[in-house]
């Protein structure tokens, strides 16, 4: 998938969603993935950041 057909998706959701949720439903649906993104990008920040034993690599960049 690239670029343009990831930005048609989201927006084809986004409006999907805005249409068929109440305001209530698509804010809480809102903050629902927007935590999960955070989230499952702060689980691989944190996986690049560690090695095997738990400790942090030391790279200099």
């Amino acid at each position: 998938m690239n670029p343009c057909e990831l930005n048609v998706a989201i927006a084809a959701l986004t409006n999907y969603f805005y249409t068929e949720l109440t305001k209530e439903e698509f804010i809480c649906l809102s903050i629902f993935l927007n935590e999960l993104s955070k989230s499952m990008f702060t689980t691989s920040l944190f996986q690049d950041l560690c090695n095997k034993e738990g400790k942090f690599n030391n790279h200099s960049k």
